[in-house]
């Protein structure tokens, strides 16, 4: 059975991360909490960010009981453990840091 890590690596194109390391980076905000995530997903383009969403969706749906979920974070700032999760961090700052195009 294939990991959390390699099942988003097959329908994403930036990178997903499950060391030790990448983990343990985003395991912590500015508040006191310390939650370690399964995996680090650092999505190219708002493309990746749906095909994150969907898949944590069709796992719900399979599996009801699942644990899986998805949190985004930026800077980390955030003094309450908002940007915490123990299951999917979806890690907006690697190259989703730039504005492409403004629509009125």
């Amino acid at each position: 059975m294939a990991t959390l890590a390699e099942e988003l690596k097959k329908i994403l194109k930036g990178e997903v991360e499950d060391s030790v390391e990448a983990r343990e980076k985003v395991s912590r905000d500015a508040s006191l909490f310390k939650v370690l995530p399964e995996v680090v997903v650092r999505p190219i383009d708002a493309q990746d960010v749906c095909k994150v969403v969907q898949f944590v969706t069709e796992q719900k749906t399979k599996s009801p009981k699942s644990t899986i979920s998805l949190t985004a974070r930026s800077a980390g700032t955030d003094m309450s453990g908002g940007p915490l999760n123990d299951s999917i961090i979806l890690d907006m700052t690697a190259h989703l840091n730039k504005l492409v195009e403004m629509v009125e």
